[in-house]
C-alpha cells in the first residue's frame, strides 16, 4: 500500500517503470558481480551484499536509465528513516513518520544529478508497513459503530521485529547523455543512514559502489 494521501498528495504510482528497473538489474547482476570481483573500482561493493539481510544503518539503491527516463529504487530498514520499526503509537512518532514521508517525496533534493542533465522527478511511490499502519489508524477514526466489533489488532498484523521502507522514483532527464554523477542526500536527510550500496545501469555502463556520509557522490 502506498503512503497515506493525507501527507503524500504528490505520490503517484510508477506503473511498469519499477518492474522494468528490477528486470534490468536482475539481468545485469552477473555482469556487475564480475566487474566488482575484478576490482575495477576501489569503492565497489559486491552485489551479494546488496541483497543481504535487514541491517540497521545500511540502505540499498538501484538505478537504471531508459532513454530519458531514470528510475531510482531505494530499500532501507525503517529505523534508518523513521527512527523506529513499529507502528507509530504516539503523536511524536506519527509526526516523525509524517515528516520522513514528506522528505522522501522530495526526490530532487535526495538525488541530485549533474545540472547539465536537466533531471527532474516526475513520479514517486512509497511502501512500508509502518505507513500502512499509520493509514489504518487514521481510517479507524472514521469507522462506523458497526465496525467497532472488528479485531482490535486488525491493521497492525504487519507489525514485526523488523520493518522496511521502499521508495521508487522516476526522473525525466532532458539531456541524459550528461548524467555523469549523482549526489545522494539521504545521509543529510536521515541521520540513521550510515552506508548505501548502489547498483546501476547508466549510459551503457553497469556497476556497483558503496556510499557513506563522507563520500556521498557516485560517478558513472
Amino acid at each position: 500500500m502506498n503512503a497515506p494521501s493525507s501527507s503524500t498528495a504528490g505520490v503517484i504510482n510508477t506503473g511498469g517503470g519499477a518492474s522494468r528497473l528490477r528486470c534490468w538489474l536482475a539481468a545485469a547482476a552477473v555482469l556487475v558481480t564480475a566487474l566488482v570481483a575484478a576490482g575495477s573500482r576501489a569503492d565497489d561493493a559486491p552485489i551479494h551484499r546488496q541483497h543481504a539481510a535487514h541491517a540497521h544503518g545500511i540502505g540499498r539503491l538501484n538505478l537504471a536509465l531508459e532513454d530519458q527516463a531514470l528510475y531510482v529504487e531505494l530499500h532501507s530498514p525503517a529505523a534508518n528513516v523513521f527512527g523506529f520499526e513499529h507502528a507509530p503509537s504516539s503523536d511524536g512518532e506519527r509526526e516523525k513518520l509524517r515528516t520522513a514521508v514528506e522528505t522522501l517525496e522530495q526526490g530532487d533534493r535526495l538525488f541530485r544529478f549533474a545540472e547539465a542533465a536537466e533531471c527532474r522527478m516526475s513520479r514517486v511511490t512509497l511502501d512500508s508497513s509502518l505507513i500502512d499502519a499509520a493509514e489504518a489508524d487514521a481510517n479507524s477514526l472514521y469507522k462506523g459503530p458497526e465496525e467497532d466489533a472488528r479485531d482490535p489488532d486488525e491493521g497492525h498484523h504487519h507489525d514485526a521485529d523488523h520493518a522496511d521502507i521502499t521508495a521508487e522514483y522516476r526522473f525525466a532527464c532532458a539531456r541524459p547523455e550528461h548524467i555523469d554523477q549523482l549526489t545522494v542526500g539521504l545521509f543529510e536527510a536521515f541521520a540513521g543512514t550510515e552506508r548505501i550500496t548502489v547498483q546501476y545501469i547508466i549510459g551503457g555502463q553497469q556497476g556497483a559502489a558503496a556510499l557513506t556520509p563522507a563520500n556521498p557522490v557516485l560517478r558513472f
